[in-house]
């Protein structure tokens, strides 16, 4: 129904959690085909649960089937919901990055519990944006085209509250559909990426690839 609307990007989305609430609950949704993301939050201890978001990014890029923003969203749960093809319409945008992702951490969110979750078939299945805190456990990352996980530091800098640091990633699924997929990558535009995440319990499995990962 967010398909073809026009102006800002809470016209495109299927729901819009705004940046002054608390305790919201988004639970049993299903999303199909929405110009921008299936569901936008901010705010203090969400709760996004079982919900279905499939084909977000349908008219815009840079965002996620899933989407959080800023150093007010925190404390949200986001459990055994299914994220899925997202596209990235890359008509007309000003950059050349198509930037379409099944989970999107944005802009110094903090402290949310991901788990048991399925997210597969976007561009990159996870993205942790300048942020940090993160608990993403017993999740199934399946067939991002490019990146299962990606964790980039662009806004901080060393020795900031705004640092990306202390995610822990721990008893997921990483499976690459496909010859060339990465399974995780860390990208920092400063001088370490050592705090970003601890990784515990993986499984990784690259079928098509020779190893080692």
């Amino acid at each position: 129904p967010a398909e073809g609307c026009q102006g800002t990007n809470q016209c495109g989305s299927g729901i819009w959690i705004q940046s002054r609430t608390q305790f919201v609950t988004a639970s049993e949704n299903d999303i199909d085909k929405v110009g921008y993301t299936g569901i936008t939050f901010m705010g203090l201890r969400h709760l996004i649960t079982r919900n279905v978001v499939k084909r977000a990014l349908w008219t815009l890029n840079d965002g996620g089937g899933i989407y959080a923003y800023g150093n007010y969203s925190q404390g949200t749960s986001l459990t055994w919901n299914i994220v899925s093809e997202t596209r990235g319409n890359m008509d007309g945008a000003v950059s050349s990055t198509r930037l379409d992702v099944c989970l999107y951490f944005d802009d110094w969110c903090n402290a949310a519990y991901v788990a048991y979750n399925t997210f597969f078939n976007c561009h990159r299945s996870i993205f942790i944006h300048d942020s940090r805190d993160m608990i993403v456990e017993n999740n199934l990352f399946f067939n991002s085209s490019v990146i299962q996980v990606w964790i980039f530091e662009q806004n901080s800098s060393p020795g900031t509250y705004l640092m990306t640091k202390n995610n822990t990633i721990r008893n997921n699924v990483f499976y690459n559909g496909q010859k060339g997929q990465e399974l995780v990558r860390e990208d920092t535009d400063f001088d370490r990426t050592d705090l970003f995440a601890q990784y515990d319990s993986n499984l990784l499995c690259s079928p098509y690839e020779s190893g080692p990962y």
